[in-house]
């Protein structure tokens, strides 16, 4: 079973990796993955198997409502701390099925406390986040593809 634990910036490397084999259209550089950790490191978490092995990651940060983080930007810092954008949770295949969205998604609701949390929907994931009680709301997504969709929990 796999769990959580506080992310690293020596986890920046596998986070690009593991990205780009799960979203080879919307590729992110470790130094963007760095820029957006060090942005809220708190927040970021890398999932491991019972092996040891890293097989997911969360990597969230603080951001202006309605104005998600540009992808693969390696020169990001929040303006503001208007909520706590879920930037991206990728799971490898063997990790998925474990509840470690769940847990994520608990997590971030700590971290985040008053402040709503946010996200940009890709590659048809919104069902899967308005069980977590997402919903879709207007939002600047169009760097993210044509599907993507900008939604938001509030506390």
């Amino acid at each position: 079973m796999a769990v959580w634990r506080a992310m690293t910036a020596d986890d920046a490397a596998f986070a690009a990796e593991l990205g780009l084999a799960l979203y080879p259209l919307l590729p992110e550089s470790v130094s963007s993955f760095a820029a957006k950790f060090a942005a809220a490191p708190e927040a970021c978490r890398v999932a491991y198997a019972e092996d040891g092995a890293r097989v997911g990651y969360c990597v969230a940060l603080w951001a202006e409502l309605g104005r998600p983080p540009q992808l693969d930007d390696a020169a990001y810092a929040p303006r503001m701390r208007a909520c706590l954008h879920l930037h991206d949770l990728a799971l490898a295949p063997s990790a998925r099925g474990q509840g470690l969205v769940a847990q994520a998604v608990a997590h971030l609701r700590r971290v985040a406390g008053d402040l709503p949390l946010t996200l940009v929907a890709v590659n048809g994931s919104a069902p899967m986040w308005r069980r977590f009680g997402f919903v879709e709301v207007p939002g600047a997504a169009a760097s993210y593809g044509a599907d993507a969709l900008y939604m938001r929990r509030d506390p």
